[in-house]
């Protein structure tokens, strides 16, 4: 049975961590500060206010937040700009097969609403949200549950029926803090033994996905 599936974005719908990635590695580079790749993993799914905790506690209180925050965000819209946002394969198929099945779609995102809106629009997937809770419109950011409770309570279905697509540790956390079985689509990080339990499945893609969605509900 499923009430409803609520979905991650970066690195779910959007191949764009890779991207992020490339613009943190540039940046810290330019700033001669070491240890960019460990630093960026562990920020994969946090909303920024974590983030910034995250290079305060790596590099230092005096660390510009505000300034590298800017610096990504030029980055990462210079890629866009010039390749385009990459969709990850399967997401429009799977998100239009929801929909024609009646089942309600939500987002919850670390990413800030401005964004989010701005990034599905360009990808053609934000027609098929029912409701979408960001970064900004919660207290405690992944893990913490909040976001993935605030999604279920939008949409209206009881966590215990519903499913979340994942890719990061952190989002597994919070998805399943939430009561939701969580699907796990692995991108940058891999499960880890202490993920792994908090699965409800580990698929390889989003079409993956679609075909398990079709067997339980056909």
């Amino acid at each position: 049975m499923i009430d409803g599936v609520i979905f991650d974005m970066d690195g779910v719908l959007l191949d764009s961590e890779r991207l992020y990635v490339d613009a943190w590695h540039q940046a810290l580079e330019q700033m001669n500060l070491p240890g960019a790749e460990a630093c960026v993993k562990a920020c994969i799914g946090l909303n920024w206010r974590d983030t910034a905790r995250v290079l305060k506690n790596t590099y230092g209180a005096d660390f510009p937040t505000d300034s590298f925050r800017s610096d990504i965000k030029a980055r990462f819209d210079a890629m866009t700009v010039k390749d385009g946002l990459p969709v990850k394969p399967g997401a429009a198929e799977l998100l239009q097969w929801l929909k024609g099945a009646g089942v309600p779609v939500g987002l919850a995102t670390s990413t800030g609403m401005d964004s989010a809106r701005r990034q599905l629009s360009e990808a053609g997937l934000f027609k098929y949200f029912d409701e979408i809770v960001t970064g900004d419109m919660v207290t405690k950011g992944k893990p913490d549950p909040e976001i993935y409770r605030t999604a279920c309570q939008k949409l209206g279905i009881n966590p215990a029926a519903g499913f979340a697509i994942e890719d990061s540790p952190n989002g597994i956390r919070s998805a399943s803090g939430a009561g939701l079985r969580v699907i796990m689509v692995p991108d940058l990080i891999e499960p880890t033994p202490d993920i792994r339990p908090l699965a409800f499945k580990i698929v390889d893609s989003l079409l993956d996905v679609k075909a398990y969605f079709k067997e339980i509900i056909n």
